[in-house]
């Protein structure tokens, strides 16, 4: 980070404010994709063997997933647990 007199870091990105490399990269990609065939193309391939429908689900859907959910829990999770049975 680049540091301004004294040797403080400056004030960096603005909270909020998006990452304009990850944003461009994501343009790149993108962009790819539509010149390859777009979603029509990727439902062909996902069609064309039941391991590529495999992947997709594992390895690629996945990728579009939130990392992190956010939500406030105001209750507790309660369900039956059973007891092992001990044989005498």
């Amino acid at each position: 980070m680049a540091k301004i007199g004294d040797g403080k870091p400056g004030p960096g990105r603005p909270k909020g404010s998006r990452n304009r490399v990850g944003q461009s990269a994501k343009e790149v990609v993108q962009a790819v994709f539509d010149g390859i065939g777009g979603a029509d193309r990727l439902r062909k391939w996902i069609l064309l063997d039941p391991k590529n429908e495999a992947d997709y689900w594992t390895k690629i859907y996945p990728k579009l997933l939130p990392l992190q959910l956010d939500g406030k829990v105001d209750h507790a999770i309660n369900w039956p647990l059973a007891k092992p049975k001990i044989e005498q």
